[in-house]
């Protein structure tokens, strides 16, 4: 099975590495695992206030 390895953007899971299914937008496939350990709470808000600054940034 091939696998992308992608990185989350969401706030629940920012910076956290995964992989997911090579053909999931075309087949059936839902084959999804954590690559990355879930961030202490510490560091998730770090990178929630890092996007948020960042969008603010490119409004301007």
């Amino acid at each position: 099975m091939h696998a992308y390895l992608l990185t989350s953007i969401r706030d629940d899971n920012s910076a956290r590495r995964f992989y997911q299914c090579y053909v999931r937008k075309y087949d059936d496939c839902n084959f999804f695992q954590w690559c990355d350990p879930e961030l202490p709470p510490f560091h998730k808000a770090c990178f929630v206030k890092f996007k948020v600054q960042k969008e603010k940034l490119e409004e301007q």
